[in-house]
């Protein structure tokens, strides 16, 4: 599977998805950076997401993609890991909810 994986995602170069998105080839790679130091023990990553990420073409797999991050990171099942659903009203979700207000209070940047 991991070969399989691999494979497919090779062709997404930094320069390709700068081609494809439009995020700077340097900002992309400094997002990587970013999500890539969360796999340390000491340091974990919630991804958060809305219904604009559920309602477009591709939705299911963007969630998807989301997982398996987590996944190869090891943060499903750490504290502050993890995907997380946020909804259209305040609380809707529970205690999901609570990572925005957390990243909020930090001012995480």
């Amino acid at each position: 599977m991991w070969n399989l994986l691999k494979q497919h995602v090779s062709r997404y170069t930094p320069d390709v998805v700068e081609n494809i998105c439009g995020t700077p080839k340097d900002a992309f790679l400094k997002v990587c950076e970013y999500i890539a130091e969360t796999s340390a023990h000491d340091k974990t990553a919630s991804f958060l997401y809305a219904l604009g990420w559920t309602q477009h073409s591709v939705g299911a797999q963007n969630i998807r993609t989301m997982a398996m991050i987590q996944l190869l990171l090891g943060n499903m099942g750490m504290a502050g890991g993890g995907v997380n659903a946020l909804r259209g009203h305040s609380n809707i979700q529970g205690l999901t909810d609570l990572g925005l207000a957390v990243a909020e209070a930090c001012q995480v940047t």
